[in-house]
C-alpha cells in the first residue's frame, strides 16, 4: 500500500535566539505526554519524521511555526486520527 504524508503535530515557538532548541523541548514533551500515539507513529510510519519550520512574517506575530509529518498508509492514518488525534486535522 502507498504511504501518504500527513502532519501529526503543529506548534509555535516565539522569537528566541535558538528556536530549534525550544522545538526539540516541545517535541520531547509531546512524545512523553502522548506515549501511545508516539509509539504508534514510530511503529507504523516509514521511520522518517520530517520537521518543517516557517518564520512568521507578520507584524503582529513574531516567531516560528513548526509542523511534524511522516508517511503511513491511509488505514494507519485513519486509525491514528480516530484513536489519538485531538487537534485540527490538516
Amino acid at each position: 500500500m502507498e504511504k501518504i504524508k500527513k502532519i501529526f503535530l503543529k506548534f509555535e515557538v516565539g522569537d528566541v535566539e535558538d528556536p530549534d532548541m525550544y522545538a526539540n523541548f516541545a517535541v520531547e514533551s509531546w512524545s512523553k505526554s502522548h506515549p501511545q500515539a508516539y509509539q504508534y507513529l514510530m511503529e507504523h510510519s516509514d521511520g522518517n519524521v520530517r520537521i518543517e519550520r516557517r518564520e512568521h512574517d507578520s507584524v503582529y506575530h513574531e516567531g516560528h511555526a513548526y509542523s511534524l509529518s511522516t508517511r503511513m498508509t491511509e488505514t494507519d492514518w485513519a486509525y491514528y486520527f480516530m484513536r489519538f488525534y485531538k487537534g485540527d486535522v490538516s
